[in-house]
């Protein structure tokens, strides 16, 4: 009995995974001088957000944006599971590890999301990496309870999963707000000159 849930399950994950990764942008490097850089390993789900606008956010830390430096953002790669009433893409510039800093990009992306599935918004203007903190955040409107932006299956970093709620006027996590231990769905391409 054992032995039949296993394979089961082991053919659930394996359609899953053949689902998932045909849209998953880590597989759409048009050169060797392309660099994606995220913390996710993949869409799993998507966590259950009260009616509220948040803004799911990942920081690259200057650890990571400093081999990149002098190249350009061109590409926001998101999971969107189910279309909320705004989505607006940020960049945002180094403030400090809590919070992000003075708003560098912005776009509002509803009319190219499409649910549910992998989204890429190229930038109408490159942002040029510095080597120091980029934030990327999806700021998004839901009127009922909902599960917008994807996550993959862990383990959560904690410039993986930034939340900001704005009926709290903070920045918290999503392991704070939702008890996952997951990275948003968020991934920046740079091209490196």
């Amino acid at each position: 009995m054992f032995k039949q849930k296993r394979f089961l399950l082991s053919i659930i994950l394996i359609g899953l995974q053949l689902c998932c990764s045909a849209a998953d942008p880590d597989s759409v490097k048009s050169s060797g001088e392309d660099v994606v850089l995220k913390f996710d390993s993949g869409n799993v789900s998507s966590p259950l957000l009260p009616a509220d606008t948040w803004e799911a956010a990942v920081r690259f830390p200057v650890t990571t944006t400093l081999d990149v430096t002098r190249g350009e953002l061109t590409e926001i790669h998101y999971y969107v599971n189910d279309t909320p009433e705004t989505c607006i893409l940020k960049i945002y510039s180094q403030a400090s590890v809590s919070q992000p800093g003075g708003l560098i990009y912005s776009a509002n992306v509803l009319p190219e999301v499409t649910s549910p599935r992998w989204n890429t918004h190229y930038l109408s203007t490159p942002v040029r990496i510095t080597g120091r903190d980029i934030w990327v955040s999806l700021q998004f409107r839901q009127n009922r309870e909902m599960r917008t932006i994807g996550i993959d299956g862990g383990a959560g970093k904690l410039d993986g999963g930034r939340l900001y709620r704005k009926s709290d006027n903070s920045w918290s996590t999503l392991q704070a707000v939702s008890k996952l231990n997951a990275n948003w769905n968020i991934r920046a391409l740079v091209i490196v000159e």
